[in-house]
């Protein structure tokens, strides 16, 4: 098919529908521009556009009676060509082959989309700037997804091959070992985005070897991307998570719940841990390699890539790319750590920001994966005893953009107890706005040891503890 124009039998067969087609008049008109027919065509296109929008309601059998002063006029040969293609119309009224027309003009919409998207592209990569580059990639595919496909008639709610893939996407919720969230499908989705606010220094590095260990434990294939931290130093993180090694051979003290026989908080103890080995243990690489023999075929589905503060969503996009062709390695989950740091070139960086989050959401959906993403809390969110989703710093967007929203906090002495506490800020998969009190330990890599949801009446006995243990904590520590 010519894709730099409408052919004359495609024409033809759209004009047809939009005079009597009850079904397809409208949607031909609001997606067809008038000037895309030409000659005769486009006269009668523009009379019966005009039609439509006045009546709101294909012409039929009226159809003639907008060319009067053509077929009453004195020009006989302009007079002939109308006769003969308004003949037509009337008498291929019920013949034209539907799927057939609106196939050809997909194709050609389509064509010329993409046309329209490298001629652009194409003139920004002439400018003699080392931004051109990125920004014709941004152009193009800006371009090809800035017009929705009106050609799917989207979901149609009775139609449950369809309708129920909403039960499906509940199960692609990927695991944080929380039960509070899990039951409510609050990790991480694809085609979403997951937020974990923190203050600097809170554990947010903690949290995603926490989701990268949970993720292939059950055979995920998981992407961890650092802007901040080295590869290797990424790779002590999960093995450290993996085996509970510390960083020095000693005794560490581990917070534990102790419920009641009614499954409610009763108290915490503090269990010492001997570990007898460290990182800086002497023959601790062969250590590390036997008791890694176990892990290695879930730790195979885990990459780590760093790029020192020096990436954009479209350069991700590119090494997914290559990470796809030349791996094959194709991941169901990526952990970025963390997007604040990534390239912006504008002066105004939070409204930059802010769109760097979309266009990450963007990709997860257009890749179906999905984006657990960390960023940091205001000095105002330090200062709090509970962090809030408003304590995220520079662009607030970032809230409204992500799918599921986690704030980490802790006190002084939370800290030193190895204790925080999880606040669902927003989730739109279920309900937020509740409390999650975790057990941890730093020195263990251990982000996540246990979880109890916080209600008025374990909130307190979690206060009694605080208050009991607060003279404890240099002991603690």
């Amino acid at each position: 098919m010519d894709t730099d124009r409408l052919t004359k039998a495609v024409q033809e067969n759209l004009i047809v529908l939009l005079c009597y087609s009850d079904e397809h008049f409208a949607f031909i008109r609001n997606v067809v521009d008038a000037d895309l027919f030409e000659g005769v065509y486009f006269e009668i296109a523009r009379r019966v556009y005009g039609f439509i929008d006045d009546y709101k309601k294909p012409p039929k059998d009226h159809v003639a009676d907008l060319f009067d002063d053509i077929l009453e006029g004195d020009d006989e040969d302009k007079r002939q060509v109308f006769v003969q293609v308004l003949s037509y119309i009337h008498s291929s009224h019920d013949k034209v082959n539907v799927d057939y027309t609106l196939s050809r003009l997909r194709t050609y919409i389509r064509a010329q989309r993409l046309k329209k998207g490298i001629m652009g592209a194409a003139q920004i990569l002439q400018r003699d700037e080392e931004s051109a580059l990125d920004e014709a990639e941004q152009f193009l595919q800006r371009h090809l997804k800035t017009v929705s496909d009106v050609f799917d008639p989207g979901l149609r709610a009775d139609d449950l091959s369809r309708g129920l893939r909403f039960l499906e996407k509940q199960e692609e919720c990927f695991p944080t070992n929380i039960d509070a969230l899990d039951i409510r499908g609050l990790g991480p989705v694809r085609k979403g985005l997951h937020l974990l606010i923190a203050g600097a220094k809170a554990g947010k590095s903690f949290w995603l070897c926490h989701l990268a260990k949970s993720a292939v434990v059950r055979r995920y294939k998981v992407l961890y991307v650092t802007l901040e931290l080295s590869e290797e130093y990424v790779a002590q993180r999960i093995y450290q998570s993996f085996l509970g090694i510390p960083k020095r051979p000693g005794v560490y003290t581990v917070p534990k719940f102790v419920l009641s026989e009614e499954g409610t908080l009763d108290d915490i103890e503090f269990v010492n841990v001997d570990r007898k080995v460290g990182l800086n243990s002497d023959g601790i690489e062969t250590y590390i390699a036997n008791r890694s023999k176990k892990i290695r075929r879930f730790l195979r589905n885990l990459m780590i890539k760093e790029f020192p503060g020096a990436l954009t969503v479209r350069q991700l996009d590119g090494y997914l790319e290559g990470l796809e062709k030349n791996e094959k390695f194709v991941p169901d989950l990526i952990l970025l750590d963390y997007p604040d740091l990534m390239i912006t070139k504008s002066r105004d960086y939070r409204h930059e920001l802010g769109a760097i989050y979309k266009d990450l959401r963007g990709l997860a959906a257009e890749r179906n994966l999905a984006i657990a993403a960390v960023t940091q809390s205001n000095r105002e969110g330090v200062r709090h005893r509970k962090v809030r989703e408003y304590n995220v710093s520079e662009d607030f967007s970032k809230i409204a953009t992500a799918d599921c929203v986690l704030t980490l906090s802790k006190t002084e002495e939370e800290e030193a107890l190895g204790l925080g506490r999880l606040f669902v800020a927003a989730g739109r998969t279920d309900e937020g706005k509740f409390e999650i009190l975790i057990s941890q330990s730093y020195p263990l890599s251990q982000f996540l040891i246990d979880s109890y949801y916080l209600d008025f009446s374990s909130g307190e006995v979690y206060k009694e503890v605080i208050e009991r243990e607060k003279h404890k904590v240099k002991d603690v520590v």
